[in-house]
């Protein structure tokens, strides 16, 4: 499987080793990103809130700037694809079905950005302490776990052997007859007799 495969597509299966590669793909176009946004929009430390998913305020003023904004809005979204993806064909390989994103992603997700809304609190202990067992649990199923052996539901196991044999070669095994060629007429042995 290609590396846009990995990153696009949602269908089949990667093992470990694709996984992390694409996560450190993934982790270094966002952090030329955040180069790219500080470098052209130039913020000093202490005047910039960049966050991940988030609109951000750049050099104090709102990240109005049209451009600011498409490229944090395109990156975001190549960041969320393709995480959603390479996820996906994980969880695929452990056979299981890609709604379990759900709960080992998006959920962590949501819990920690209404934890970040939230003053300290009680609330906002429990908030954070219920999203930490879904992300151990998610970084163990996702990045450590053997995925099955052999083919499942989701298609053929990633690290089977590739069969580098060649296949058979039906043509070279064919004889061409012409076609006046048939069974002689007076080959056929005599009825009855032994």
């Amino acid at each position: 499987m290609d590396l846009l495969s990995v990153l696009f597509s949602f269908h089949g299966r990667i093992n470990r080793f694709k996984y992390w590669r694409a996560l450190l793909f993934i982790f270094a176009s966002l952090l030329c990103e955040i180069i790219l946004v500080r470098l052209l929009f130039g913020s000093g430390p202490g005047k910039s809130n960049f966050a991940f998913g988030e609109l951000v305020q750049i050099s104090g003023r709102p990240a109005g700037d049209a451009l600011s904004w498409a490229v944090t809005i395109l990156m975001t979204g190549f960041v969320s694809w393709t995480l959603s993806a390479v996820a996906i064909k994980r969880l695929h390989d452990r056979n299981k079905s890609g709604w379990w994103i759900v709960l080992l992603l998006i959920i962590p997700i949501v819990l920690g950005k209404i934890d970040d809304r939230l003053d300290a609190s009680a609330i906002e202990t429990v908030i954070a302490l219920a999203g930490l067992p879904l992300c151990l649990w998610g970084f163990f199923e996702l990045g450590c776990r053997k995925g099955n052996v052999g083919p499942n539901r989701f298609g053929a196991d990633p690290l089977a052997p590739i069969d580098t044999r060649p296949g058979w070669d039906q043509s070279a095994e064919l004889e061409m007859v012409p076609h006046s060629a048939g069974p002689s007429t007076h080959a056929h042995g005599k009825r009855g007799h032994d």
